[in-house]
């Protein structure tokens, strides 16, 4: 019995290290992120005119990645911690102006707390080179 209930725990602490990815905190990533805008001349912009979301990505509670149509990509850093983004499987965007995204003025929110606006800190356009790699900042490499 002993052997069972060791074998049991031994299974469930592999499987917890193998459900966190992450190799960086949150505050670590949000470094990193910033530190590759810099070192990559990656500037942000004050807004994005025609603007459509198709997919995002939450990267931190401070930072999500956005693809629009015709394969244009933005990395987002919100003023402060967005409450639940890393759980939220819908983001809602409160725009000032329709079809512009503005840093600033424009926010998002997530379903279950539509009234508590993360708003837009900056707008970083990047690549999907530069998209790939920020998204594997703080995941482990595969061997």
């Amino acid at each position: 019995m002993k052997k069972i209930l060791a074998l049991s725990t031994l299974v469930l602490i592999t499987a917890g290290c193998a459900t966190n990815p992450d190799t960086l905190s949150r505050q670590e990533k949000n470094e990193a992120y910033q530190t590759y805008f810099n070192d990559n001349e990656i500037s942000a912009v004050k807004h994005v005119n025609n603007f459509r979301m198709t997919n995002w990505q939450s990267l931190t509670d401070s930072y999500i990645a956005i693809k629009s149509p015709f394969k244009k990509r933005y990395v987002i850093e919100l003023k402060g911690r967005c409450q639940e983004l890393d759980y939220a499987q819908t983001l809602i965007t409160h725009q000032t102006t329709t079809h512009q995204l503005s840093k600033n003025f424009d926010a998002f929110s997530v379903p279950e707390y539509p009234h508590f606006k993360c708003y837009i800190k900056d707008i970083y356009p990047v690549s999907d080179e530069q998209h790939k790699v920020i998204l594997a900042i703080g995941k482990p490499l595969d061997k």
